[in-house]
């Protein structure tokens, strides 16, 4: 839990000075500011926790239609499909690659940004004006403004002129504040703070001079940085919408493959029991019996009438199936011999 904020505003440029123990006419002594920079830390935000290379790359996966597709493919490679399945991990796979090699380079691109932009800033110490990185400064640290300057640190104004600052992004007011000396009560809220500059601001007119009263994560926009970095992620309402639309798509796609899967399960049981004339383990039917009467069927239509006939009063009896099934075979062979000695006949005539 954050201790209580000081109110700042409330303290008299006499009481500011002595609580900082600072003389503004000759700042801090270069002892005390690295004394003070050692138990303060550093005049910067705390940046937020960036994602792992490795969570970066997992992340690319994490998306309803991938899963499909990982799926496809693993089913794929379970029925040796090698090609499809090679094809589809490919392609998930150089899609993973080109996502995680973009979001790369963009978060890059930003850290290289955030270390262009470093802030000087002019202070007073021992006496004399230096121009210091702002990461530098103490709370205690008198900072001098001019037009064009942005605001450091926390700071209490004790010498302005005409000094106004655009303060739009901490507060979103739209025209700049005009800055004043008054000491105002504890309880007035930050908008109305005339005798305060606050960190991330931009003077856009005048002069001033003031002490630093906070620095890094103790400044106000240091704390609305923590309340960021605290945050759960929302989701957009364009995701909200896609939402269940992504939901039907991965259950027909389940539903559908599961269709798939038993309608080939059954073909690939009814084809092994034709070919081997054994039950298929698990299968749906008897593949003996449903080879037998497809021969019979095959058989039937092949063989002339009588022939077929035949045939059936031959092997009805028979208790032995694989005499069943070489008698057939030659019975077909031998009306396939036939029909092509008509038909060499006929076209002999015709050719004649």
């Amino acid at each position: 839990m954050n201790p209580p904020k000081t109110a700042w505003h409330h303290f008299s440029p006499e009481a500011l000075q002595t609580h900082l123990n600072v003389d503004i006419q000759q700042g801090l002594k270069e002892t005390e500011a690295q004394r003070r920079l050692d138990q303060y830390g550093p005049n910067c935000l705390t940046p937020r926790r960036g994602k792992s290379p490795l969570r970066l790359l997992l992340e690319q996966f994490h998306q309803p239609l991938v899963y499909i597709l990982l799926v496809a493919a693993a089913v794929t490679a379970f029925l040796q499909e090698w090609v499809d399945s090679s094809v589809i991990f490919g392609v998930v796979l150089v899609n993973a690659i080109i996502g995680f090699i973009q979001e790369a380079n963009a978060l890059k691109a930003i850290d290289a940004l955030s270390r262009m932009l470093t802030i000087t800033s002019t202070v007073l110490r021992d006496g004399q004006r230096r121009a210091i990185s702002a990461d530098e400064l103490v709370p205690g640290d008198v900072v001098l403004l001019q037009s064009g300057d942005k605001v450091p640190a926390d700071l209490r104004l004790l010498q302005i002129r005409e000094l106004q600052i655009d303060e739009s992004a901490l507060t979103g007011e739209s025209v700049p504040v005009e800055k004043r000396l008054a000491t105002l009560e504890a309880t007035t809220v930050l908008a109305d703070r005339c005798n305060m500059a606050y960190s991330s601001t931009l003077v856009t007119y005048g002069s001033g001079l003031g002490v630093v009263v906070e620095s890094g994560d103790r400044t106000e926009i240091g704390l609305i940085n923590r309340m960021i970095a605290s945050a759960t992620d929302l989701e957009t309402p364009l995701t909200q919408k896609n939402q269940p639309v992504q939901s039907i798509v991965v259950v027909g796609h389940y539903w559908s493959s599961r269709c798939n899967f038993c309608c080939g399960s059954l073909a690939r049981s009814c084809h092994a029991g034709h070919v081997h004339g054994r039950r298929s383990a698990g299968g749906w039917c008897n593949s003996r019996r449903f080879a037998r009467r497809f021969d019979d069927y095959l058989g039937d239509r092949r063989l002339p009438d009588g022939e077929a006939q035949c045939h059936y009063s031959q092997t009805a009896g028979s208790g032995n199936p694989g005499q069943h099934h070489r008698d057939l075979f030659r019975q077909n062979r031998h009306a396939d011999a036939k029909s092509d000695d008509c038909a060499s006949a006929v076209c002999g005539r015709r050719i004649v």
